[in-house]
């Protein structure tokens, strides 16, 4: 009796768990996946089990209720262990990072004086050009989270003095090309403000700390002329419910059941960044820093037109989205249709974007 009894219990425990896979639970994984061969039946493939091989792999590929299983697995490691199958750096506290913007707040590839002033004088002929064309031209630099991170920066990675942005920087100011430089802001927001500049799932800035630049931006371009109307400004800094899906872009690599952090604080604000008066055209010449202020139409209605060449390899025209590979013909027309044109440099990826 005994014995029939925990057989039943095991039939029903093994069945539960069977009927389980087959039920859809949590949305589908994100990231690389190795190709999984199609299951295809001949007799020389069940001979060397390459079909029963195939079968078994595309059955628990296609189970309902994997992708909640491997989520719940990765929270597992990733709460436990602060390990990861993505190509993701968890820091301390769990803060995830990038490699390349670890190595270069290391400084763990400097330029060299030859190579600093090979660079700047690349990005000085641009500006040549944008003013050449009509165009206003700003270097504009953006905040760092390595160096938000500094306390969280795991081994081997250290903390250099100097880096190669700010070697770019000091010549810049030498040569007095136009800068806007965003990390003060998010220097001075690190000091006061109780959000967090940038989240800790997350590549780029918080949308916070992004729209506060937005103002310091916008503030430079309100002098450019007194029949456009530019000044910005922001109140009811607030508690944010929840991250957005750009604070989070890391994390979402990780296929974790969540990554909401109930130690960290981030924070939403009341923009007011309203045009009157004539309207700049504006071109912005950078990486994935610009899509936050792109997706929100920050910068997407405030200026006619409204350009981002990403990479300066993909254009982009707000109201329009992708218009195509970037050719010298295009890349000059488009120069000539508007009056401002800025560079975002990143502290990773301003040596991915080349200035043909």
């Amino acid at each position: 009796m005994e014995l029939k009894r925990t057989y039943n219990i095991a039939f029903i425990l093994v069945f539960t768990a069977f009927a389980a896979a087959w039920i859809p639970l949590g949305k589908e994984l994100k990231g690389v996946t190795n190709e999984i061969p199609k299951a295809e039946f001949s007799l020389h493939n069940v001979f060397s089990e390459e079909f029963q091989e195939a079968s078994s792999k595309q059955i628990v590929e296609n189970l309902p209720a994997r992708p909640f299983l491997v989520r719940a697995h990765n929270q597992i490691k990733f709460q436990l262990y602060s390990e990861t199958n993505a190509e993701v750096i968890v820091g301390k506290n769990r803060v995830l990072f990038e490699q390349n913007y670890l190595d270069e707040y290391a400084d763990l590839n400097p330029l060299s004086d030859d190579e600093v002033q090979a660079k700047v004088d690349e990005i000085e002929a641009w500006t040549v050009r944008a003013r050449e064309a009509g165009a206003q031209p700003y270097l504009m630099i953006v905040p760092s989270k390595p160096e938000y991170f500094e306390e969280a920066i795991p081994s081997p990675w250290t903390i250099s003095e100097t880096t190669n942005i700010d070697r770019l920087h000091g010549e810049f100011k030498r040569r007095n090309l136009p800068i806007i430089d965003l990390r003060e802001t998010a220097r001075a927001l690190k000091d006061t403000s109780q959000f967090s500049v940038f989240p800790k799932y997350g590549i780029h800035w918080s949308n916070l700390t992004s729209a506060i630049s937005l103002t310091q931006f916008l503030n430079v371009i309100d002098t450019l002329s007194a029949e456009s109307d530019y000044s910005a400004s922001f109140s009811n800094v607030r508690s944010a419910n929840s991250y957005s899906e750009s604070e989070t872009d890391l994390g979402n690599l990780l296929n974790l059941l969540t990554v909401m952090d109930l130690s960290e604080s981030v924070g939403q604000l009341d923009l007011d960044n309203s045009v009157e008066g004539e309207k700049h055209g504006l071109l912005v010449v950078g990486d994935s820093f610009y899509w936050t202020w792109y997706g929100n139409g920050y910068t997407t209605t405030q200026f006619e037109p409204s350009y981002f060449f990403y990479y300066n390899s993909t254009a982009y025209k707000a109201g329009e989205g992708e218009i195509g590979s970037l050719t010298n013909e295009l890349r000059q027309r488009i120069l000539q249709e508007v009056d401002i044109a800025v560079i975002m440099l990143t502290e990773a990826n301003w040596r991915s974007i080349s200035l043909p």
